[in-house]
C-alpha cells in the first residue's frame, strides 16, 4: 500500500516553493494514501520516486489543499506546478512536458480560468490560444500549428460558439457531401425549413423539407408538391405563401421542352399547402430559339414591404436582372419591374432576399470588377430614394468559388448561402454545393 509522509506541527509557509522538507522541525506522520486522517491534517505532504528523487510537495490545511503544489518526472524535471487557496485553483498553474517545455499555463480565482491560457506544442510553440471570462470562453480562440502557422480562430460569446465566420449548416443532415443543397427558407417559426437537393445521380433538383425536434433537424424528405424539377423554394414573411420555381408546364400552355423555368406560389391551408398556382402576369414562357436567360424566371422572394422579388434576363443586357413586383388584392401580381441600377449591375445578378427588418437587401452577382471569383454576395441599403450602391461582403462571406442563394432567419440574426467552396467533388470532379450561415452582426457592413 502506497504512504503519504505528513511533515508537522502546523508551521505553513503558503507560498513555499522548495522541496525542502527542512522548513518543519517535527518528525513526519506516515499514513496510508487515502487515510481519513489526512483529510484534517495541516502540513506537508511529500511523496519520492523509489529512487529518493521528489515525486510530489502539496501543502494543505484542514485537509485542504492550500498554497504552492510541484510534480515531478522521476528524472526531476518539474511535472506541474499550481497555486491553491482553501481548495480551489488561485493564481497561476502550469504543466510541462517531459522534455522541460511549458506544455499549459493559466490563472484562476477561486477555481475560475480567467484571462488568456495558452497550451504548447512539444517545440514551445504556442498550439492554442484560450481566451476566458468569468469562467467562460469569451473572445478569438486560436489555435496553430507546430511551426507557428495560424490554424483556425473562433470566436467566443459567454461560453458560446459566435458564428463570425461561414460555418456548415446542419452537416451530415442538411448540408451533405453527397448531395447539391442550396435555396434554403424558413417558416416564420424557424421550425420547418425547404430546401433545393440535387443528388449527384443525376436526378431532377426537388425541393424538401425538414423539421426541427429535440435532436436537431430531421433528414429531409420531397416535399408533397414537388413533383417535377423544382427550386428557389421561399416562405412569406407571414408563413401564408410559400414560393417557387419551377419547369412543370403551365395552364393551357404546350412544354416546350425547353429548361423553362416558371415562378409559382401555394397558400396556406390549416397544415399544407395549396395547389400550386403560376404568378400571373409575371412568367414568360421559352419558345424556339429563345436563349437562356430570357423568359426565365427564378428565386421568387417576397419581402416585408409586401413586393416579391426575382431575376431573370434583363432589358439591356445579356446576363440578369432582379425585378420586382407586387402580390394584389386578386391573388394576381402587378407588372414586373427591373430593379434601376443600383442595385442591377453589368453582369449577372441573382437571387434577391430582403432582411426581416425590409432594411437590407442581399443578392449575388457575377460579372463584377470587384469580384473575388465564381458569384460572390452583396448588401444594398434601402434609402429614401431606393437601394443604395451594392458592397461587396469581401472575404469574410464569398471565397474564390461561386457563393450564392442567400436567405435569412425568420428572427435577421443569421444569413444563409450556398457555395461550392468545400473540397467534395461527384463523380464527375465537380464541385459539390452545400448551405453555409453566419451570424448577421458579424456581417461587415459599412455604411457609405
Amino acid at each position: 500500500m502506497r504512504t503519504i509522509t505528513l511533515f508537522f506541527p502546523l508551521l505553513i509557509l503558503l507560498g513555499w516553493s522548495s522541496p525542502a522538507n527542512a522548513q518543519f522541525t517535527a518528525p513526519p506522520l506516515t499514513v496510508p494514501e487515502g487515510d481519513p486522517r489526512a483529510d484534517t491534517l495541516t502540513g506537508l505532504i511529500v511523496r519520492d520516486y523509489p529512487s529518493g528523487q521528489p515525486a510530489l510537495r502539496r501543502l494543505v490545511k484542514d485537509g485542504k489543499a492550500e498554497g504552492q503544489w510541484l510534480e515531478w518526472y522521476p528524472d526531476g524535471t518539474l511535472r506541474y506546478r499550481a497555486d491553491w487557496k482553501d481548495n480551489m485553483g488561485e493564481g497561476t498553474w502550469e504543466y510541462f512536458y517531459p522534455n522541460g517545455q511549458l506544455r499549459s499555463v493559466g490563472v484562476y480565482e477561486r477555481d475560475i480560468p480567467v484571462g488568456l491560457h495558452y497550451s504548447y506544442h512539444p517545440n514551445g510553440q504556442i498550439s492554442r490560444e484560450i481566451p476566458y471570462l468569468n469562467g467562460k470562453l469569451h473572445g478569438i480562440e486560436r489555435t496553430y500549428d507546430p511551426d507557428g502557422t495560424p490554424l483556425t480562430a473562433q470566436r467566443f460569446v459567454d461560453g458560446k460558439r459566435a458564428l463570425d465566420r461561414p460555418v456548415l449548416f446542419a452537416p451530415g443532415v442538411i448540408s451533405t457531401t453527397t448531395n447539391n443543397e442550396y435555396h434554403l427558407s424558413f417558416t416564420p417559426d424557424g421550425n420547418t425549413l425547404y430546401l433545393c437537393r440535387r443528388k449527384t445521380d443525376g436526378s431532377p433538383q426537388k425541393i424538401y423539407v425538414s423539421t426541427r425536434g429535440d435532436a436537431g433537424w430531421s433528414p429531409p424528405t420531397v416535399a408533397d408538391f414537388s413533383t417535377g424539377t423544382d427550386e428557389a423554394p421561399s416562405v412569406s414573411p407571414d408563413g401564408q405563401r410559400l414560393y417557387f420555381a419551377s419547369t412543370r408546364s403551365l395552364p393551357g400552355k404546350a412544354k416546350s421542352g425547353l429548361f423553362d423555368m416558371n415562378l409559382w406560389v401555394m397558400d396556406r391551408a390549416g397544415e399544407s399547402w395549396s395547389t400550386p398556382r403560376p404568378l400571373t402576369g409575371v412568367n414568360q414562357t421559352m419558345e424556339a430559339g429563345t436563349q437562356w436567360p430570357e423568359r426565365y424566371e427564378s428565386n421568387p422572394h417576397e419581402g416585408k414591404d409586401g413586393n416579391v422579388y426575382f431575376w431573370t434576363k434583363g432589358k439591356n443586357k445579356s446576363g440578369t436582372s432582379i425585378y420586382q413586383t407586387r402580390r394584389l388584392a386578386d391573388g394576381k401580381y402587378a407588372t414586373p419591374r427591373e430593379l434601376p441600377s443600383p442595385p442591377n449591375g453589368p453582369g449577372y445578378d441573382l437571387a434577391a432576399v430582403i432582411s426581416p427588418d425590409g432594411n437590407l437587401m442581399v443578392f449575388a452577382s457575377s460579372g463584377r470588377p470587384e469580384s473575388y471569383g465564381g458569384e460572390d454576395l452583396y448588401y444594398s441599403f434601402r434609402t429614401a430614394e431606393g437601394w443604395s450602391k451594392p458592397q461587396n461582403f469581401g472575404p469574410v462571406v464569398n471565397s474564390g468559388r461561386y457563393d450564392a442563394s442567400p436567405s435569412f432567419s425568420p428572427d435577421g440574426k443569421y444569413l444563409y448561402f450556398a457555395s461550392d467552396r468545400g473540397p467534395e467533388r461527384d463523380a464527375d470532379g465537380e464541385p459539390i454545393w452545400s448551405i453555409y450561415y453566419l451570424e448577421t452582426q458579424y456581417l461587415p457592413i459599412l455604411r457609405r
